[in-house]
């Protein structure tokens, strides 16, 4: 059961995006008491569709742990909004997760969830940026192209 729920979220498709980024926080909230964690989801954030939902859960979820197990912040930040689409530009989704802990050694090499976040951001489109302040925090922005049909479900008939 542990397992599924590391690949399937539980409560993604239940109960919706927002829903499941708050559980996440509150499962670090628990586990980490001394750090402060603060969660700005816009009010018109429910689903994007799976396939995005999944992604972005996936993002503020190892963004979490890497700053809770790595970087030994005091506050944690995650936002999810959604960005319009402006004359000749795609709509986007941005999720951002900062902290403001010692951030990634500058010799080091990125690490698998990092790396793993980058592939995933990827494949439905996106990019991600690393913001590195060695000593100071990271923050870790992805930026997702959407269009209103990827939420459009469909049934075969």
């Amino acid at each position: 059961r542990d397992m599924l729920g590391r690949l399937r979220p539980i409560g993604l498709e239940e109960f919706g995006l927002a829903a499941a980024i708050n559980n996440l926080v509150e499962f670090w909230r628990r586990r980490n008491p001394e750090i402060l964690y603060a969660v700005a989801v816009g009010r018109d954030i429910d689903s994007f569709g799976e396939a995005i939902d999944l992604v972005i859960y996936r993002i503020v979820q190892e963004g979490l742990s890497n700053a809770a197990r790595h970087g030994q912040p005091t506050h944690v930040s995650v936002s999810i909004a959604h960005e319009p689409s402006r004359a000749g530009e795609t709509a986007a989704i941005m999720v951002r997760v900062s902290d403001d802990g010692g951030g990634i050694d500058a010799d080091a090499a990125l690490g698998y969830g990092l790396l793993g976040m980058t592939e995933r951001v990827r494949t439905v489109g996106g990019r991600l940026a690393i913001d590195n302040k060695p000593g100071q925090g990271l923050a870790v922005t992805a930026i997702l192209p959407w269009h209103a049909r990827d939420t459009v479900e469909t049934s075969p008939t």
